[in-house]
C-alpha cells in the first residue's frame, strides 16, 4: 500500500470549483460540467440557474454522479472555508490571464451567457481576472481556459507568491516597454 500523504503535502495541492452565476441553457451548463470533470474540480455550484436540468446531453459523462454539483441562493455564502474567489468576466482593470496566479484554494466565478457578474459579484472577489480576447467567449470555453490554464501552471510551478510577482514584473516591464516605443 502506497504511504499517506503527510498533511503538508495535502494542503499545499489545494483545490478548486466553478461557480455559474445565472447560466441561461441547459446545453452550456453541461459542457461546463464536462469541463469541471476533466480538469478535476472539486465541484460546480450553480446560483440562479435558469435551467434546473443539468443532465444535458452535453454532460456525457453524468459528471453530478460523480462530483458534488450544488443548487445555490448565493455563491459566496456555498463557499468552502478558505477559498478565494476569482471573478471571470471581460471588463476593464481585470487581470490578463497570462499573468494570473492561481490561488491553490479557488472558487472560479463565471458569468451568463448573455451579461457580466457586476459589482455585486466583482466588489466581494478577491481576484477580478479576463481572459484576453477580441471579445466574449461561450461560457463552457470561457470555463475549459481558465482551468486549462490552472492545470498548466500547476504543472509549471508557476502556484506561489515569488513566482507571481516575478510574472508581474515582467508582464509591467513589456508594458512600459511598449510605451516607450515610438508609434508607427
Amino acid at each position: 500500500m502506497a504511504p499517506r500523504p503527510n498533511k503538508t503535502d495535502r494542503s499545499s495541492k489545494g483545490f478548486f470549483g466553478v461557480g455559474l452565476y445565472r447560466p441561461k441553457h441547459a446545453h452550456n451548463i453541461g459542457q461546463v460540467l464536462r469541463a469541471a470533470d476533466n480538469h478535476r474540480a472539486s465541484f460546480v455550484s450553480i446560483e440562479g440557474g435558469r435551467s434546473e436540468d443539468i443532465r444535458s446531453a452535453a454532460n456525457t459523462f453524468d459528471t453530478q454522479l460523480s462530483m458534488p454539483v450544488y443548487m445555490v441562493e448565493d455563491l459566496f455564502d456555498h463557499r468552502p472555508h478558505g477559498t478565494q474567489v476569482v471573478v471571470i468576466d471581460l471588463i476593464d482593470g481585470a487581470t490578463d490571464l497570462r499573468t494570473f496566479i492561481h490561488p491553490p484554494r479557488a472558487l472560479y466565478m463565471f458569468g451568463p451567457e448573455d451579461g457580466t457578474l457586476g459589482r455585486a459579484h466583482t466588489g466581494r472577489a478577491q481576484h477580478v481576472v479576463h481572459i484576453p480576447t477580441n471579445d466574449c467567449m461561450n461560457l463552457a470555453a470561457s470555463v475549459n481556459v481558465v482551468l486549462y490554464d490552472r492545470m498548466l501552471k500547476e504543472h509549471l510551478g508557476m502556484t506561489h507568491a515569488r513566482e507571481a510577482a516575478q510574472a508581474r514584473a515582467r508582464a509591467a516591464a513589456r508594458t512600459k516597454a511598449a510605451l516607450r516605443e515610438p508609434s508607427g
